[in-house]
Parts: structure tokens; sequence; C-alpha cells
């Protein structure tokens, strides 16, 4: 029992007041005029749902079998009873109101999902592509790079060599130095010739990696050019399809609202129809009693022509009887 001084209640009647409360919304919230005429379907519609505690339906539960259900087609045959068709009737316009409302829900329920949920990034044709082309690009500025740097070590070591070497010359004490074999020895010009073909070795693998460079770097340029008008198309097609899709989304809001004033119409003259069928079956009764007066009245009336014609019938014979009398009289 749950009162304004005890509100607490057990699981399962706050359960059951969620469902009730959720059946009286979806039936009553569309049909604010007639909404006591469907409490029976809303009725039937939970006697007949199975729960998820029990496994059954409560009229299974206190009868051991399965209600009827109502037939939602009009039967193929017309039958006598004009109250069956407006019953099935009735089903259907519920039935349809109430998968409208679902389906309303369920919109409204992905509109509020899809606003706390970010959709994962848009991949194109050409973005794998590109993302190669950046990948080797960056390869070959570090090979590039290591190169560079291995060109700079052999140049310092070359150096760090004559160095030493013109350093060991100069120090070495001139009686030790001993006569070679080949007369007029130049080891200073050796030694230029030695530093100028690496310095020939050093620039020529400096051109070839600087023409390596370039060339390779040339195709990828020319890959990424490709690669950046297949973005762009790829780009104009997404701006395209986001117009069109913009514009279906217009076209969409508009026909909603056209759809709900329609359908804002249509339930006024629902309830505008009912109230005039209301008046009409009024009408329509108080015609028959008057119909069922005025018949009783004629009855009545030809029950009194019929004892008038009676009467005057008798009058009539008396009349002749008497006539019949005066005449004898006379002939005497």
């Amino acid at each position: 029992m749950s009162t304004s001084y005890h509100p607490q209640t057990d699981g399962q009647t706050e359960r059951l007041n969620q469902t009730l409360k959720q059946y009286l919304r979806c039936y009553v919230e569309d049909s604010k005029r007639s909404w006591l005429d469907l409490l029976w379907i809303a009725e039937v519609a939970y006697n007949s749902s199975p729960h998820s505690s029990t496994g059954s339906s409560p009229f299974e539960a206190l009868y051991g079998y399965l209600p009827k259900t109502i037939p939602l087609t009009l039967p193929k045959e017309e039958t006598s009873a004009p109250a069956v068709q407006d019953t099935v009737q009735l089903v259907q316009t519920v039935h349809q109101k109430i998968h409208k409302r679902l389906l309303q829900s369920k919109d409204k329920y992905k509109t509020q999902y899809d606003k706390h949920h970010r959709s994962g990034p848009v991949y194109t044709s050409g973005d794998k592509e590109l993302d190669n082309v950046k990948q080797e690009r960056r390869d070959l500025e570090c090979k590039v790079k290591t190169l560079q740097e291995e060109i700079d070590f052999l140049m310092k070591l070359h150096n760090e060599e004559i160095w030493e070497l013109q350093s060991h010359m100069i120090k070495k004490p001139a009686n030790n130095i001993t006569e070679l074999d080949v007369p007029n020895f130049d080891l200073a010009a050796a030694l230029g010739e030695v530093r100028l073909q690496y310095e020939k070795m050093a620039i020529k693998n400096l051109s070839e990696e600087n023409d390596w460079y370039k060339a390779k770097f040339a195709e990828l340029s020319t890959a990424a050019i490709q690669n950046n008008d297949a973005l762009r198309k790829a780009k104009r097609e997404s701006n395209e399809s986001r117009r069109q899709l913009q514009t279906l989304k217009s076209e969409v809001d508009a026909l909603k609202v056209t759809n709900k004033s329609l359908v804002l119409q249509m339930h006024e003259r629902e309830d505008n129809f009912v109230m005039e069928t209301a008046c009409n079956q009024d009408m329509i009764s108080h015609l028959r009693v008057e119909i069922q007066n005025m018949n009783e009245t004629v009855a009545r009336q030809q029950c009194e022509n019929q004892e008038l014609l009676n009467v005057k019938r008798a009058l009539d014979i008396e009349i002749a009887f008497y006539r019949t009398l005066l005449e004898g009289e006379e002939s005497r």
C-alpha cells in the first residue's frame, strides 16, 4: 500500500506502476477526448502480455489458459453485427497510433544517443596512398640524413689522417729520414693526390645521392600531386554529398512538419467525426422514438376509425330497418 505518508512499496509494485503509466501514456496521449473508450484495450493488452518474472500473462496465471485475442483484420464474409467491424477498426487505429509512437520514441532515443557519441573518421580512396607516400618520404629523408652524416664523418676522418701525417712529418728529426728507393719522392704531392681522390669520391657520392634524392623526390611529388588531385576530387564529392544530404534533411523536415499538420488535422477531423456521429446517433434514437410514437398513434387512430366504421354500419342497418317499417305503415 502506497500513500502520501507512506510512499514505500516493493519493487514489483513500482515496476507494475511504471508499466501501467507507460500503457496509459500510449493510449491516452493521442486520444484526450476518447481515451475512456480505449481503456479496455489497454487492459486486454496488459492481461495478455507475459511477465518476465512469472513467464506467463496475468490472465493465464489466473484462469490457466490464454485469452482470445481480437482479430486485426476484418472477416471476409459480411457480418450482421456492425459493432464487430467498428471494434476491429478501432483496434487497428489504436495499433497504428501506438506503432507511430514507438517509431517516434525510437528516433528520439537515437537522436539523444548520437548527441553523446561521435562518429569515426571518414576515410577516402586516396588516404592510404597519401599515407604511404608520406612514409616513403620520411624514410628517404632519414636515408639522406644518414648518408650526409656518413660523408661528414669520412671527411672528418680524412682531414684528421692528413693532419696526423703532416704533424708526424714535421716533428720527425732530419737525421732519422731514410732515403727512399724512388729518387726525389714528394710526400706532400702524394698526400695531395690522395686528398684529391677522396674529395672527388666524396663529391661524386654526394652528387649521386643528390641526383637519386631529386629523382625520388620528383617521383614522390608527382604521386603526391596525383593523390592531392584525387583527394580534392573526393572532397568535392564529399561536399556535394553533404549538400545533397542537407537538402534531403531540409526536405524531410518540411515533410515532417507537413505530416504533423496533416496528423493534427486528421485528429481534429476524427474528433469532429466522433462528435458528429454521437449527435447523429442521438438524433437517430430520437427519431426512432418519434417514429414509434407515431406508429402507436396511427395504430390507435386505425382502431378508433374501425370502431367508428362499425358504429356507422350498425346505424346504417338501423336506418334501413326503420325505413322499411315506415314504408310498410304508409302502404297500409
